[in-house]
C-alpha cells in the first residue's frame, strides 16, 4: 500500500523498515519512496511470514522505491514547470493588454469626458445622453479589462475556486446593490487550476450579463459537489429574462454565451440556460471530474 510518511517511518532514515503487527500476526515491510532527500511516501508490503527477507529481495524493493521516487519527483518537477510556463504566458498577455488596450481605453475615456463637458452648455439633450452612454460603456470596459489583467497576474491555484467566486460575488454586490446569495456546498473542490478558471469565467460572465441586461432584484449562486466528482454550478435571477429562440437565432451577436458553452464543453460538461421574458434566467453548469488516485493497492505475499 502506498501512503504518505507516518510516524513509523518519518523518524527514521533507514532505507528499509520492518514492523510486526501482532494483532493480525502480520509483518509489514515499509519501503520509502524517496529520491535524494525528498520522500514522497511509503510502500507497505504485508506478509504472514516473519522470516527475514533475503538480501537480494531487500535490495530489489529498495531499488524499486528509489525508481518510483525518481519518477514522482520528475512528474512534480514537470508539473511545476508547466504551471510556471502558463503563468509566464499569462503575465505576458497581461502586460500587453496593459500597455496597449488599457492605455487606449484610458485615452478614449479622457477624450469622451472632455467632449461631454464641452457639449454640456450648448448641446442637445439627445446628443449629451448618447455621449454619456458611450462614456459609461468605456468605464465598464476599462473596469473589466483592469480586472482581467489583475486576474491574469495571480495564479489560479493560489486563489482557489471558492475564494475567487466569493470575490466576484462581493464585487457584484458592491457595484449593483442587488441582493445576491452565495451558497457554497463544496468547500474544497478538487479540480485542476485550468478547470477552476473555466468555472470561474462562466460564473463571472453570468453575473456580468445579469448586471448589464437582467434588471434583477435577487440573484442566487450555488456550488455543489459530491464524493463521486459530480459538480453543479447554478446562477439564477428574477430579472426580465429573454426569448431563447431569438437569442439562438442571433448567436453571432452573443459571443459571451457562445464562449460559456465552449468552456462547458472543455470541462466535459453541459451548460443549460433557461429563460423566458419576465420570468428570470437560470444558468446551470454540470460536469464530472475525479482526480487521479495515488497508488493504493495492497501488495501482499506469503
Amino acid at each position: 500500500m502506498f501512503s504518505r510518511p507516518n510516524e513509523l517511518v518519518s523518524k527514521s532514515f533507514e532505507p528499509f523498515l520492518r514492523m510486526i503487527i501482532t494483532d493480525d500476526a502480520l509483518t509489514v515491510f515499509a519501503i520509502p519512496v524517496r529520491y535524494h532527500v525528498r520522500t514522497h511516501g511509503v510502500i507497505n508490503i504485508y506478509t504472514n511470514s516473519h522470516e527475514k527477507l533475503p538480501a537480494e529481495t531487500h535490495k530489489l524493493w529498495i531499488t524499486a522505491g528509489e525508481h518510483l521516487g525518481q519518477a514522482l519527483d520528475k512528474f512534480i518537477e514537470d508539473t511545476e514547470q508547466k504551471q510556471q510556463l502558463i503563468q509566464n504566458e499569462r503575465n505576458i498577455i497581461a502586460n500587453e493588454l496593459h500597455d496597449s488596450l488599457a492605455q487606449t481605453l484610458a485615452s478614449l475615456r479622457f477624450q469622451v469626458r472632455v467632449l461631454d463637458q464641452a457639449l454640456q452648455p450648448t448641446g442637445e439633450f439627445s446628443t449629451i445622453s448618447s455621449i454619456e452612454q458611450v462614456e459609461h460603456g468605456l468605464d465598464e470596459a476599462y473596469t473589466d479589462l483592469r480586472e482581467l489583467i489583475a486576474h491574469c497576474r495571480i495564479p489560479v491555484e493560489k486563489q482557489g475556486l471558492v475564494p475567487s467566486i466569493k470575490r466576484v460575488v462581493e464585487k457584484f454586490r458592491e457595484e449593483t446593490n442587488i441582493h445576491i446569495l452565495l451558497q457554497c456546498e463544496c468547500q474544497n473542490p478538487d479540480i485542476p487550476a485550468n478547470m477552476e478558471m473555466n468555472v470561474y469565467r462562466i460564473v463571472q460572465e453570468s453575473l456580468t450579463n445579469i448586471r448589464k441586461h437582467a434588471d434583477a432584484h435577487i440573484v442566487r449562486v450555488l456550488l455543489q459537489c459530491d464524493d463521486a466528482g459530480n459538480y453543479l454550478i447554478l446562477i439564477e435571477n428574477d430579472g426580465k429574462g429573454f426569448d431563447k429562440e431569438a437569442i439562438q437565432s442571433e448567436a453571432g451577436k452573443h459571443l459571451g454565451l457562445t464562449i460559456m458553452k465552449e468552456r462547458a464543453r472543455y470541462l466535459g460538461g453541459k451548460l443549460k440556460i433557461d429563460s423566458e421574458p419576465d420570468e428570470g434566467t437560470r444558468v446551470e453548469l454540470r460536469f464530472n471530474y475525479v482526480p487521479e488516485q495515488n497508488i493504493s493497492d495492497n501488495i501482499s505475499f506469503n
